[in-house]
C-alpha cells in the first residue's frame, strides 16, 4: 500500500517557501516528542519500506493554475496499513527542532549537497532557473530547492557559524510556524495505491482516519502568489572546469503541440545536436526537452563552450527549414518517442501518474491526441517546429552554470554573473 498525504499550501507566503524547503528536508531526520531521530529511523523501517517528505509542483493543462502541495509518503504491507498513517501523522505533528546541533549538521549537509550539484548537475539547475523566468511553478521551486533556497541555506548556516542566538531562535520559530500553516486539517488530501482486493478495507481505514481529524485547524488568511515574467539571463560560477548551458523559450499554447515536440527532441538529440554539441563541440551530453505547458529547452552537459553552444542552438531553425528527413529517419524518431509514452509502470509509479494526471487535467483524450501527433510526424511538422523554435531564439532566455574563465569570456551574454561558492 502506497500512501500520499498531501497538503495544499494556501496559507504560505513567499517568505515561507524557503522554510518549507528546509522543513521537508528535516522531517524524519530530527527528533520528535516520542523518538530520537535514530530511534525514529529504526521504527519507520521496522514496519515499512520507508517514508519520504517533499512537495509537489504542477501547472494545470490549461496553464491557468499552479498547484503546490507538501507531501508525506510511505509504503507498507496491509497488516501495517494503520501504522503507516499513524507514523506519518506523528512525524508531521510532533517533530521538534530544538536540537540545534543536529539542525546545524543537516543545514551544513544541504549546503554541501547543493555545491556538489553545482559541479555535477549544473544542467538541471540551469534548466530550472531559466524556467523560473517564465513559469510561476518553477519560480516557486526556486524558493524551495533552487538558487534562492541555496542563498537562504547559507544565511541560516551563518547563524550557527557566528553563534547568532537571535538568528537561530528566529529560524526555530519560523519552522514551527510554517509546520502549523502547512499540516492542517483543512488542506489535507489523501491518495493511496493498492491492489483491488484491499481497496475497500483501505478506503474504510482512511474514512475513519479523516473523521478523527488527525491535524489541527489553522486560522489564517490565504495568500496569493503574484508572478511576473522577468528575463534575468544569469550565469553562475561554480568553481568547475566545464559548463552547463540552457536556452529556453515559452513557444506554444498549452497542450497544442503535445507529441510533436517530443519527436523533435529525439530528432535533435540524436542528430543535429549530437553532431554539433557532442562530436564537434566536445561536450559530454546535450538534451532537448519540452513539456505540456509550452516551454521548450535545450541544455548541454559538461560543455567546454558557452557562446559557441548558444550559436548552435540558434542555427537549429535554419537546419529544420533546410532539411527534408527521409522516411526511415522519421520512422526511427517516431518509434523512439512512442517508446517513452506507453510503457509498463510499477504500482507506485502508476498511482502517482494517475494522481498527477487528475490534478493537472490530463485525460485519456489528451493522451490519444499526443499519440496521434507523434504518429503523424512528417516534414511539414518539422517546418512547423522551426517556426516554434524561432520564437525560442527570439526570446533570448539562457542560463549558464560553469567555469569562471569561460563565462567571463562571454560575459556579454549575461545580465548578471554570480559567484556561488
Amino acid at each position: 500500500i502506497y500512501y500520499d498525504l498531501m497538503f495544499k499550501l494556501d496559507y504560505l507566503t513567499i517568505e515561507d517557501l524557503s522554510y518549507l524547503g528546509l522543513l521537508v528536508n528535516l522531517l524524519s531526520k530530527v527528533k520528535t516528542s516520542k523518538y530520537s531521530y535514530e530511534k525514529l529511523d529504526s521504527v519507520i523501517f521496522s514496519r515499512s519500506g520507508g517514508a519520504s517528505f517533499g512537495y509537489q509542483l504542477y501547472t494545470t493543462m490549461l496553464g491557468n493554475e499552479t498547484l503546490v502541495n507538501a507531501l508525506a509518503a510511505i509504503k507498507v504491507f496491509k497488516e501495517d496499513a494503520q501504522f503507516g498513517l499513524d507514523i506519518l501523522t506523528h512525524i508531521l505533528n510532533e517533530t521538534l527542532f530544538d536540537d540545534t546541533k543536529r539542525l546545524k549538521e543537516l543545514i551544513d549537509e544541504m549546503v554541501a549537497d547543493f555545491q556538489v550539484q553545482l559541479v555535477t548537475n549544473g544542467h538541471r539547475l540551469a534548466l530550472y532557473r531559466a524556467n523560473s523566468y517564465v513559469s510561476k511553478t518553477y519560480k516557486i521551486d526556486q524558493y524551495m530547492a533552487g538558487f534562492d533556497f541555496y542563498n537562504e541555506l547559507k544565511r541560516w548556516q551563518s547563524y550557527f557559524k557566528n553563534d547568532d542566538s537571535e538568528g537561530i531562535q528566529s529560524l526555530l520559530s519560523r519552522l514551527d510556524e510554517v509546520k502549523d500553516k502547512v499540516f492542517n486539517q483543512e488542506m489535507l488530501m489523501i491518495h493511496f495505491t493498492c491492489d483491488q482486493e484491499n481497496y475497500d478495507d483501505i478506503m474504510s481505514l482512511i474514512d475513519s482516519y479523516t473523521a478523527s481529524k488527525p491535524f489541527k485547524a489553522y486560522n489564517g488568511q490565504p495568500f496569493e502568489f503574484e508572478f511576473h515574467k522577468e528575463i534575468l539571463n544569469e550565469a553562475f560560477i561554480n568553481g568547475g572546469n566545464v559548463n552547463y548551458n540552457c536556452q529556453l523559450g515559452d513557444i506554444t499554447i498549452y497542450g497544442r503541440d503535445l507529441g510533436i515536440l517530443e519527436v523533435l527532441n529525439n530528432t535533435l538529440r540524436f542528430g543535429y545536436l549530437w553532431n554539433k554539441i557532442r562530436v564537434d563541440g566536445g561536450a559530454y551530453g546535450v538534451q532537448a526537452t519540452s513539456n505540456y505547458n509550452g516551454i521548450y529547452a535545450i541544455t548541454t552537459y559538461r560543455d567546454p563552450h558557452v557562446a559557441n553552444s548558444y550559436r548552435v542552438f540558434e542555427n537549429i531553425v535554419d537546419y529544420l527549414r533546410n532539411t527534408d528527413f527521409d522516411e526511415d529517419t522519421i520512422t526511427k524518431n517516431i518509434i523512439g518517442t512512442i517508446a517513452g509514452v506507453d510503457y509498463p509502470l510499477a504500482a507506485k509509479d502508476y498511482g502517482r501518474s494517475a494522481l498527477r494526471n487528475y490534478l493537472i487535467g490530463f485525460n485519456d483524450q489528451l493522451q490519444q491526441y499526443r499519440r496521434d501527433n507523434i504518429l503523424k510526424m512528417n516534414n511539414d511538422t518539422y517546418k512547423h517546429c522551426a517556426d516554434l523554435l524561432e520564437q525560442m531564439v527570439a526570446q533570448g532566455i539562457h542560463v549558464t552554470v560553469g567555469n569562471r574563465e569561460a563565462i567571463e569570456k562571454d560575459k556579454d551574454l549575461f545580465k548578471t554573473i554570480v559567484t556561488t561558492l
